[in-house]
């Protein structure tokens, strides 16, 4: 046999041995996604592999359970509860978010002035609660000025999501006791009810994919692994249905606020 015909029938052997892949796409404003096919999939020993993900970065770190922030101006006033929409937010986004809401809830700041020289001038005096980050430290310095007071105590309060102890602050600069906890979650666990082989602390686990969000809020998360990782298939001869949805590393499920999520899964057969 001359060495072309060799070169030729083992090309042959090559395609004849080479695995076919075909791609799925799957989109979703739900978190936890069930997909039922028309027509069954072939999935005799075959594997599955996350090829992308994308969505953007929108989990909260601010919800109904820990959006209150509470404040008075001076002595003898009343405390004043004011309570931030849920949203992601960063140090700074807070910062802004709580002073307009301070403005607008302060009764001493919007009670009616006796001339219009006096409102000018407390427009341009307005005294202002400032947040801001200490990078070296990765705690949070509040600011709070003369006559006003901060409440920490109550278990909603946003004092704890920015490392302050529970207790109530008065007028100074203040460093938060502990290291700011605001990104809601560590890690993203992506599953995959099909997938067989994967464990986590030496459990069985359908995970597929895990990845760190390394995005601000609001900006687009693509993961696109380089190598990709496949994993058997349950002992299914057809494939009529597939489930996938998105946890933190503890298991929990996200709140994606029904931010849109893209998922392409190659199946090797």
């Amino acid at each position: 046999m001359s060495e072309n015909k060799i070169v030729e029938v083992l090309e042959r052997i090559e395609k004849s041995l080479q695995k076919q892949e075909s791609d799925m796409i799957i989109s979703s404003k739900n978190n936890d996604i069930t997909v039922h096919f028309d027509n069954p999939i072939y999935a005799k020993n075959a594997k599955i592999a996350l090829k992308l993900f994308s969505m953007y970065y929108s989990i909260p770190n601010i919800s109904e359970e820990n959006n209150l922030f509470i404040f008075k101006h001076g002595k003898k006033a009343a405390w004043v509860e004011v309570a931030l929409d849920p949203g992601s937010y960063e140090i700074s986004s807070m910062s802004d978010r709580i002073r307009e809401l301070v403005e607008q809830n302060d009764p001493i700041l919007n009670e009616i002035a006796p001339s219009e020289a006096v409102q000018k001038r407390r427009i341009l005096q307005k005294p202002t609660i400032k947040f801001r980050a200490d990078p070296a430290t990765m705690k949070c310095i509040m600011d709070i000025p003369e006559n006003f007071e901060v409440d920490f105590e109550p278990l909603r309060a946003i004092g704890s999501m920015l490392g302050f102890f529970p207790k109530i602050y008065t007028a100074g600069t203040h460093i938060s006791d502990y290291i700011v906890n605001i990104n809601p979650v560590n890690s993203l666990l992506l599953h995959c009810n099909i997938a067989d082989g994967c464990s986590i602390n030496g459990k069985p686990s359908r995970c597929i994919y895990s990845f760190d969000p390394k995005v601000a809020p609001g900006y687009k998360i693509t993961e696109e692994p380089r190598h990709l990782i496949f994993y058997p298939i349950d002992n299914l001869d057809y494939l009529s249905k597939i489930r996938i949805w998105l946890t933190d590393d503890e298991g929990k499920k996200v709140d994606t606020r029904d931010e849109k999520l893209t998922i392409v899964m190659t199946i090797r057969v």
